[in-house]
């Protein structure tokens, strides 16, 4: 059957709400309708459908907030706690509460042995606030660092690549030389700066087969070319005093006076001995005074012939 019953079916009445149900209070039933019924409320002579925006009103002292609940006969489930139970973890309890100490417990006095937490606590705060104690003040947001007194590591390229090294207090190893022993005997046998006498040089040995080239610079170029303008000329001084084949030097003198005055000698054959010759204003025709120069400057020549000037 379907739903909902139509009143006077013959003359087309109206149509009531029904539930065709196939159980009724347990039982299987068939062709039984439920008539639908809406529920209302309100005072004799107006009705208000209940719904969400008009819930049924309820009224009177039947519940209140807090609903007494008793256990007492209630079964409990597997593993809930029991009296007994309760007895083991309350001696924990009381194990944990000795462990941790009392507010009147002193500091620890060692990092070990039996102390209560608290204890172990307030060392652990007086050494905090000892440390805090020693910790410089901040500067610019960072910790300064004093290293006096310690040794620092180093890294980095900060240094410098060649470092100043002092060796005035560094330990010398085994026979090395120092200023009191072997250096001071080293600089007691080398000359002395600049030119000496023989006694205060050092001796030099040249090998015999080794050519020294002389370098001329300045005063000694200009001394060699005055040596040999000074040979030239004491070579046309001396243009006429040839020694003869018997190597002797033959002059003129003037003959000689009461007063020991040479005035003029035409021919002297042989001269033995001369001990003190003065007084003399001319030799050959020339100024005496410009002939030992002359022979100086003849030397000179002489010896530079035998100079070889690189």
């Amino acid at each position: 059957m379907s739903d909902n019953t139509q009143l006077s079916v013959g003359s087309g009445g109206d149509v009531i709400a029904s539930d065709d149900v196939s159980t009724l209070n347990g039982q299987a039933s068939s062709g039984v309708k439920v008539q639908r019924v809406k529920v209302q409320y309100g005072d004799d002579g107006s009705a208000t459908d209940v719904s969400a925006t008009n819930p049924l009103p309820v009224t009177g002292a039947f519940y209140q907030a807090t609903q007494p609940v008793s256990a007492v006969s209630l079964p409990l489930p597997n593993g809930a706690a029991s009296s007994a139970a309760q007895t083991t973890g309350n001696a924990s309890l009381a194990n944990i509460d000795i462990d941790l100490g009392a507010q009147a417990d002193a500091a620890a006095t060692s990092d070990t042995g039996t102390f209560s937490v608290l204890a172990f606590i307030k060392r652990g705060l007086q050494n905090w606030t000892t440390l805090l104690a020693r910790i410089p003040a901040l500067v610019s947001g960072r910790v300064p660092v004093d290293g006096s007194g310690v040794t620092q590591p180093v890294s980095g390229a900060f240094y410098q690549a060649t470092q100043p090294v002092s060796l005035s207090s560094l330990p010398l190893p085994a026979g090395a030389a120092t200023e009191t022993g072997n250096l001071a005997t080293i600089v007691a046998r080398l000359p002395p700066v600049g030119q000496a006498t023989l006694a205060a040089s050092q001796p030099v040995a040249i090998a015999s087969d080794q050519v020294l080239p002389v370098t001329a610079q300045g005063e000694l170029v200009e001394a060699l070319e005055a040596m040999r303008m000074a040979v030239q000329a004491m070579t046309r001084t001396l243009g006429q005093m040839q020694p003869d084949t018997a190597a002797r030097m033959r002059v003129a003198l003037d003959s000689i006076t009461a007063g020991l005055t040479l005035a003029a000698i035409t021919t002297v054959t042989t001269v033995t001995t001369v001990s003190t010759l003065s007084n003399v204003t001319q030799i050959g025709g020339n100024a005496a005074t410009e002939q030992i120069p002359s022979l100086m400057r003849l030397s000179a020549d002489s010896m530079r012939r035998n100079i070889t000037v690189t």
